[in-house]
């Protein structure tokens, strides 16, 4: 499935769904800044349909926070990485992605992918982990970034 707007997605150990985050555009190809993300699921286990995020899902899980919005520029978070901040913003091929930066005076990478490993408990599933796939916008190399959950 090809998805035009693709900012970067979101995959978990417990099955194979995906939580697509997409950046939305004017008719004119500028960025969307009232309006700038859009966060749902493809099920992958069920024929690849589409579907929304219930309200706990974008609350607790898989949602997203705009933080300010510049004219072609936005800075938000997204829930499995609250305490890190992305932007959206063109690379220099004039395309918008979604940049992090892991550490103060780092590279600023293209987010890829982020992949969610749950420990599946007897009532919850709790994150283990978190696997970044980051790309250099130099030199376009894959780098994988593991964080723990520290809490």
């Amino acid at each position: 499935m090809k998805i035009p707007n693709l900012l970067f997605y979101v995959g978990k150990s417990s099955n194979k769904n995906t939580v697509i985050y997409e950046f939305k555009l004017h008719e004119d190809g500028s960025l969307n800044v009232l309006n700038p993300i859009e966060a749902y699921w493809i099920m992958r286990e069920n024929n690849g349909e589409r579907e929304e995020l219930t309200f706990l899902e974008a609350k607790m899980a898989y949602g997203f926070n705009v933080e300010s919005i510049e004219e072609n520029e936005v800075i938000f978070s997204i829930t499995p990485l609250k305490d890190q901040l992305l932007t959206i913003k063109k690379n220099s091929e004039g395309k918008y992605r979604a940049f992090i930066r892991l550490e103060e005076n780092s590279i600023e990478y293209i987010l890829k992918k982020v992949f969610v490993n749950l420990d599946e408990g007897t009532f919850s599933s709790e994150v283990e982990s978190l696997t970044l796939y980051l790309e250099n916008p130099d030199t376009g190399d894959i780098k994988k970034a593991d964080l723990k959950n520290d809490e």
